[in-house]
């Protein structure tokens, strides 16, 4: 019987999977550096700067959702302001082989910039709604602005969530300074 269930459940996962990754799928032909160009026996040649499709936009908040998180007894909010930066250091942990992910909700406000351990950075903003504009210069990288970009701005289904890497030995999340906005870490 839990053999069965695990089996429905993957399959269950698999479906969504399909389903977040066939949606999000555009029209348009594909990208010059997605195309991979065939020699003359019919063998893909794979040039340096080639880049894979990829999956992981699509995928984005069911990776926020599903990934381990952080073991917090509950989930902190932390407000951010106009005035400073706030901060929230996640513990260290005695198994240093465990990874584990700060996983970043927008709960209230347009938008938020959080900044982790390695130049990690996630901006999340309020969906459907338009992208605010401190999330449209430099400050979030140039995949979230492409990807927020082509549909004039406005934030994307996905944008609420985000993940941000941390390894055992914790780290500091930095929530940069803005508009009055929430975000819930777990």
């Amino acid at each position: 019987m839990k053999a069965l269930i695990i089996i429905l459940a993957l399959v269950g996962v698999s479906f969504i999977g399909l389903l977040i990754y066939g949606s999000s799928g555009d029209q348009e032909p594909k990208q010059a550096c997605r195309q991979l160009p065939r020699d003359a026996n019919g063998d893909y040649k794979v040039p340096d700067n080639w880049c894979p499709p990829s999956i992981a936009n699509a995928t984005r908040s069911l990776q926020a959702k599903f990934a381990p998180g952080l073991d917090l007894p509950e989930p902190v909010t932390i407000s951010i302001n106009p005035q400073q930066d706030n901060f929230f250091d996640v513990p260290p942990i005695a198994d240093l082989n465990k990874r584990r992910t700060a996983k970043l909700t927008l709960i209230s406000g347009n938008g938020a910039i959080v900044e982790g351990p390695d130049k990690a950075k996630q901006c999340l903003c309020r969906p459907k709604e338009p992208v605010p504009a401190m999330l449209q210069g430099d400050s979030c990288s140039a995949n979230w602005r492409k990807e927020h970009q082509k549909k004039g701005w406005i934030c994307q289904s996905a944008g609420k969530w985000g993940s941000i890497p941390v390894d055992a030995l914790g780290a500091r999340l930095t929530f940069d300074k803005g508009p009055a906005a929430e975000v819930q870490v777990k």
